[in-house]
């Protein structure tokens, strides 16, 4: 017996098959094509029942339907010779689908659509570099048309507007403040004999504080990685040596780590819907990352005033002092606005990523003690065990040098990187990105088959 509901719904799929026949990848298998196929129909029948129940509620509800109708369509096409994709779902896009095991599922997604592919974020297509030669390609060869950063979404905007290092979109801005951190850093000590002192005593206390154990299981050794990690980089920003029980390293260490788990649970889902701020019982999580951030900035910005308040002109204590030094000599640096946001994005960036990267290092050396031992030989062997392995002793650690470096690629803290934006239309492997397209460069085995697992 016919049915309106069913009628309603024999007419939609009829539609949806034809729209999907003309836009569908005709190199996709049978498998795949049934599900795409299931999905758009499911999406269709929840827009036109919707759109019935809010014809009900009169004018306003036509409104809303009408947008509803609008950015469907939109969503449903895709720009024209676009990078393939999975079909998704209206207004979630692919997110049901890459939430569950967003790593799996994009590394599925590039052996089946190749190197460049897309998927959409909410309403935003975003393309995926799944391979070195495709993101060497776009970010290397064609950085000036890939070189902006999302900096416009809603929690970098907040963050950052556009300051400090890791999402500046104007070009001189961000070769400025770059060139401004290397050369404070290098004349700080990276790579020189003074920053591996100042390392070798971090590391020296770490010990110390694992010896405390006696043995028995710590328990919470990525706290105390990140406490190590957070000592040398606060080092280098602030030029102050901190132990672990000051109340002010407590402060820094609990803001951004509170701040990282924040940002995974929440900031990214504002990112995609920043009107979820203004909905009741869901705009307290978000209130909850800006807090996190005030907080944040609060204490930078009364560690950058104490600087400001003591230094000498001409002889910088560490990368704070520098800045103003620059700053007065007009020296190439932007004004004092950008110096917040830069120091926030070497504290976060530099003491999650060097902890988590340890904290995996640590767990891998465990899972294979035949590799840890072979590397306590050469150690032992080399350098002994009166004095701290130093960077002069690398070429004399063949294998404690590819050790380390299988670690950082195996255990990769920032699989997905962050992602750029292009400044304007640009081609890449025969595909078509528009400008203002969001790109993401993600780990791909290509490389090196297998390895993943």
């Amino acid at each position: 017996m016919e049915t309106p509901c069913r009628r309603i719904s024999e007419q939609n799929q009829d539609w949806w098959g034809k729209v999907l026949g003309r836009i569908k990848n005709p190199g996709l298998g049978i498998a795949s094509m049934l599900h795409d196929e299931v999905t758009i129909v499911a999406g269709g029948i929840v827009l036109i029942l919707l759109a019935r129940f809010l014809l009900i509620l009169g004018p306003m509800g036509t409104l809303l339907m009408t947008t509803l109708l609008l950015l469907s369509v939109q969503w449903l096409l895709r720009p024209r010779n676009f990078p393939p994709g999975p079909w998704g779902l209206p207004l979630l896009g692919n997110l049901h689908q890459i939430a569950v095991d967003p790593l799996k599922i994009m590394t599925e997604y590039g052996k089946k659509y190749g190197e460049v592919y897309s998927i959409r974020i909410g309403m935003d297509n975003v393309v995926i570099l799944c391979g070195w030669d495709a993101f060497k390609e776009a970010i290397v060869n064609k950085a000036d048309e890939f070189r902006l950063r999302p900096s416009h979404l809603y929690i970098y905007k907040e963050y950052a507007d556009s300051r400090g290092i890791g999402f500046v979109n104007d070009a001189t801005t961000h070769k400025l403040n770059r060139k401004f951190v290397l050369k404070t850093l290098k004349e700080f000590g990276l790579g020189k004999q003074t920053l591996e002192e100042d390392i070798a005593q971090e590391a020296r206390y770490l010990c110390h504080q694992i010896y405390r154990h006696d043995g028995k299981p710590i328990g919470m050794m990525g706290s105390m990685l990140t406490k190590s990690s957070a000592g040398i980089i606060l080092r280098l920003v602030f030029g102050k040596h901190y132990e672990w029980d000051d109340p002010e390293f407590k402060l820094f260490v609990g803001n951004i780590t509170r701040g990282f788990d924040l940002m995974t649970m929440y900031g990214a889902i504002f990112n995609v819907y920043p009107w979820l701020r203004y909905i009741p019982y869901v705009k307290s999580l978000g209130q909850a990352v800006m807090d996190n951030m005030s907080d944040f900035k609060k204490l930078i910005l009364e560690k950058i005033e104490q600087h400001r308040n003591s230094r000498v002109t001409g002889q910088p204590r560490d990368l704070v002092d520098a800045f103003f030094d620059e700053l007065e000599e007009e020296n190439g640096v932007n004004d004092v606005s950008h110096l917040l946001p830069m120091v926030a994005d070497l504290l976060t960036a530099g003491m999650e990523t060097t902890a988590t990267t340890l904290n995996w290092a640590a767990l891998y050396m465990a899972l294979y003690p035949n590799v840890q031992q072979k590397v306590q030989e050469e150690l032992e062997a080399a350098v002994g065990k009166d004095r701290t392995p130093t960077l002069a002793d690398v070429p004399k650690l063949p294998f404690t040098e590819a050790t380390i470096k299988e670690l950082q690629r195996i255990c990769n803290v920032a699989p997905l990187a962050v992602p750029r934006m292009t400044a304007t239309d640009v081609e890449l492997r025969g595909y078509r990105i528009p400008k203002g397209t969001q790109v993401a460069g993600f780990a791909s085995e290509s490389r090196w088959p297998g390895t993943s697992s």
